[in-house]
């Protein structure tokens, strides 16, 4: 979808913006501070954080009933330096069900979908375990670009600028030249010390798994177990060279092109 004034100006391409920590999060802000002068920006995001989910789709028993979660999203504008937006909904489910409810129930037709920014990096085994990657699939399978965003959860905030830099340029190239054939999914991670001008590493996704015995053991809320990043991007024995973890562990930002089509042709 793109939006124009009827005045001659240039037409903009709308920008569908969620992610899993949910609308209160400031990744998500980060984000759409960070997109906000490339197009329309419209926010569609849980009520409440909804990590782990995948691409599930379910309502949250908790936040029934639940449309916006306040007058100022209501009204459009973002909590972030008054931007305004095409629309902004917090949705009392998970990440999938937001973006389906903004193609379906809202009609909106984006350009591309933005996912993130998450705090906690997507990568290796948890990609088909992210929320954040999670809405980014129930995009791509209608069709539209997605892109998913991931920084380390303990960057320091002097960080952020830079990253936001790598988002723009990200979103940017997508706008200008979209995915490459095949591709319908773009997993963008940036290393915990990220350069404004840091390179782009194309990567796979390693198949390090970050489960299990690599889980901090005081590391927990609510129940639920933080995995940790950290002490396995010192372990280069086990990842993959040309993979988003080696990425990462090099300073590199990590772009892994997910495929829009699961499987392979073969014969046993």
């Amino acid at each position: 979808m793109t939006v124009a004034s009827g005045r001659g100006e240039a037409v903009r391409p709308l920008l569908l913006v969620t992610n899993d920590d949910g609308i209160g999060a400031p990744g998500l802000w980060d984000l759409v501070r960070a997109v906000s002068r490339l197009g329309d920006v419209a926010v569609v995001a849980p009520v409440r954080e909804q990590s782990w989910t995948g691409r599930a789709h379910r309502s949250d028993p908790d936040e029934a009933g639940t449309d916006l979660v306040s007058a100022v999203v209501s009204r459009g504008i973002s909590p972030l330096e008054a931007i305004e937006l095409v629309s902004c909904h917090a949705v009392a489910g998970t990440p999938a069900r937001c973006v389906r409810l903004a193609l379906d129930g809202l009609g909106l037709r984006p350009a591309v979908v933005l996912s993130g920014i998450n705090s906690g990096s997507n990568v290796g085994a948890l990609v088909t375990a992210s929320g954040t990657l999670g809405a980014a699939w129930e995009a791509a399978g209608d069709l539209v670009p997605a892109v998913a965003f991931s920084r380390p959860e303990r960057m320091d905030a002097a960080q952020i600028p830079a990253v936001l830099e790598h988002v723009r340029a990200v979103v940017e190239r997508v706008l200008r030249s979209g995915l490459p054939a095949g591709a319908a999914v773009l997993n963008v991670n940036v290393p915990i010390e990220v350069a404004a001008d840091a390179p782009w590493a194309v990567t796979t996704s390693s198949a390090a798994s970050l489960y299990g015995h690599r889980m901090t053991p005081a590391a927990r809320y609510d129940g639920a177990t933080v995995w940790a990043l950290d002490s396995l991007l010192h372990e280069a024995a086990h990842i993959e060279p040309g993979s988003d973890l080696a990425a990462l562990r090099d300073g590199n930002v990590s772009l892994t092109f997910l495929p829009a089509r699961h499987g392979l042709a073969a014969s046993w």
